[in-house]
């Protein structure tokens, strides 16, 4: 089987929102694992711990969740819709606890603890889908983050940034920088919808 997962990065892209090439470049990610004899599996974006100043949760990457399923109905693939439970799981926690699944400083990517939460939920899926290859696991152990993790973590995430700076802009990741910004991340997204078409001001 083979796995994939896109969404985070081309919502920053007009051309590639979810109405426009993004469920085109899913269909061919399909078509070329399939022709290597290969089972494709479809993964929807996970949610972003990103929310409004009123206190509302921000589902940026809902449609482009929307389009992995439509895609994986139409060409008769099976999915994960890692994006739905991520979302309720981050809505649950709230904002400052759901901060502790992710890297100090950023909304997108997971640490351990988010890896493995969003890990767990992966294998049952993967399981339930290939129980002829996939066995039946045993119940996770819970792996809770502690409180102020980010806290306890920030001299060591600015000691990074200093040196992250010192590298050649060639070498730099400019999508993976602006997810330590939520108002640059949503200022590139809004922008890539006014331009794409497709989307409301946030």
């Amino acid at each position: 089987m083979a796995v994939f997962q896109f969404g985070h990065n081309d919502q920053k892209l007009p051309h590639l929102l979810a109405d426009q090439a993004y469920p085109d470049n899913l269909r061919r990610f399909v078509e070329e694992i399939r022709r290597t004899g290969a089972d494709p599996v479809l993964l929807a974006p996970l949610g972003r711990n990103i929310w409004s100043r009123d206190g509302r949760y921000l589902d940026l990457l809902k449609e482009h969740a929307q389009a992995v399923g439509q895609v994986a109905e139409k060409e008769q693939v099976p999915w994960i819709d890692l994006h739905g439970f991520s979302v309720d799981f981050i809505c649950k926690k709230g904002m400052e606890r759901a901060r502790g699944y992710f890297h100090p400083g950023d909304y997108t990517h997971t640490n351990e603890y988010g890896a493995c939460v969003f890990g767990e939920y992966m294998a049952e899926r993967l399981a339930e889908l290939f129980p002829e290859t996939l066995r039946a696991r045993k119940a996770a152990v819970e792996f809770l983050p502690p409180d102020g993790l980010w806290e306890r973590l920030e001299p060591e995430r600015q000691r990074s940034a200093v040196g992250s700076r010192n590298l050649p802009a060639s070498q730099r990741e400019r999508f993976d920088s602006m997810e330590k910004s939520t108002a640059e991340l949503l200022r590139v997204i809004e922008e890539a919808g006014k331009t794409g078409g497709n989307r409301k001001s946030l």
